[in-house]
């Protein structure tokens, strides 16, 4: 193939993707097709915020989103745990500065999810009950803690 922007010619995949050609790819090369994206995303950017809003593509989103996550559980968790490792300054500075925000998710959490009101009571009683009858060295023992 041959790009129609800067000449390039090359094999097919080294050009995007597409359904309007005989061989399924568009008439340029990757770098091309990225100039241009960012070019017009550049120009329309009320256009583009406006549709991403919508209910329908929002919707389309998240649903994409949790089937990603449900299908890449290990492959996040360790891409999350090695930029907790590499920024755990970010991190904390973060939570010290958006407290608020944390606490109105957590109360709105507590609030309206009961799955969430559940775990939380539960681990406030253990703590209560480790606690009172002074059982913690005990439990540390039996967690290997």
């Amino acid at each position: 193939m041959k790009c129609s922007k800067c000449g390039y010619s090359g094999p097919d995949q080294d050009f995007e993707k597409g359904n309007r050609s005989y061989n399924d790819t568009v008439g340029r090369c990757k770098p091309c097709k990225a100039e241009t994206d960012r070019v017009y995303r550049t120009k329309n950017k009320e256009k583009l915020a406006a549709y991403f809003r919508t209910d329908a593509v929002r919707a389309k989103q998240i649903a994409y989103s949790a089937a990603y996550r449900k299908a890449n559980k290990k492959k996040i968790a360790i891409k999350d745990k090695k930029y907790q490792a590499a920024n755990k300054e970010k991190i904390r500075e973060y939570q010290a500065n958006n407290r608020d925000k944390t606490n109105a998710r957590q109360n709105n959490k507590r609030a309206n999810d009961p799955k969430f009101r559940l775990d939380h009571n539960m681990g406030v009683e253990i703590c209560k009950a480790l606690n009172r009858y002074d059982l913690g060295e005990l439990w540390q023992g039996w967690l290997g803690g």
